[in-house]
């Protein structure tokens, strides 16, 4: 079975399930009605007195790592409370109503990097790739899965946006630790020279290429990306994520 069959089939069995059994909201777990005639499915998995806290806070924020000094950088949100919880779960439990709220905020980040390109300029998603062994174990792509669904809400807004497949563009060339636990100058260092462009497509070289991740917090994933896409040939319009980690006081 392909994996757009998959993802069809899944998307069905969401569906189905949201008629016999509503889903929960993602903030507060209140129970939340069958949205049967949301036809679009674009409706994120919030009550009503928690959708406002989640409407996208764009935000242009800064990063030390070196690769990122001249890239813009976009965020939506703050990672803590409910979006924070929403984040986590994603990475291992892929809820398609969950997807959908978060991609949303994906989206505001990328449409915001979009500001100043001409309407029918292509732009292309790259998504941070998975450490292998990650990959395996969950068998799905949590940041891929959200830079698909954004990059179908900014098509939406009128914006030439196309995705690059997780693992078609960028891949390891050697292993790296689990950033989690790291300072930041350790992630930096465990990321470096970790990434190499596999393959580069002549649609992509063409076009302008915006990173995204969903989390934020050194920049050092985004920064290694950068640095492989550049090796490349290719200057990153910007970097946009879901959001941001706070620093500490």
């Amino acid at each position: 079975m392909t994996k757009a069959l998959l993802a069809w089939v899944a998307e069905v069995i969401g569906a189905l399930t949201e008629v016999v059994m509503p889903p929960l909201c993602l903030a507060c777990g209140r129970r939340l009605p069958a949205q049967r005639n949301d036809r679009s499915h674009d409706t994120p998995a919030l009550c009503p007195t928690c959708l406002p806290l989640w409407q996208p806070r764009v935000a242009r924020v800064t990063s030390r790592a070196t690769e990122l000094s001249r890239v813009p950088i976009w965020v939506a949100a703050s990672y803590e409370g409910s979006v924070r919880q929403a984040l986590v779960a994603h990475k291992d439990s892929h809820d398609p109503r969950r997807v959908r709220a978060l991609a949303v905020l994906l989206a505001a980040a990328v449409a915001s990097a979009c500001e100043q390109v001409p309407p029918h300029r292509p732009v292309v998603l790259v998504g941070a790739p998975s450490r292998p062994g990650v990959y395996r174990s969950r068998r799905a792509d949590p940041v891929g899965l959200l830079a698909a669904r954004a990059a179908r809400l900014c098509r939406r807004q009128g914006l030439a946006i196309r995705r690059v497949p997780t693992g078609r563009l960028l891949a390891y060339t050697r292993v790296v630790q689990d950033q989690s636990g790291l300072s930041r100058g350790q992630r930096l260092g465990n990321l470096h020279g970790a990434l190499r462009v596999q393959r580069l497509p002549a649609w992509v070289a063409t076009a302008l290429v915006i990173v995204v991740d969903d989390i934020l917090t050194t920049g050092a994933t985004a920064a290694e990306m950068v640095r492989a896409l550049r090796q490349a040939g290719v200057e990153p319009l910007a970097v946009a994520a879901v959001a941001l980690t706070p620093r500490r006081q």
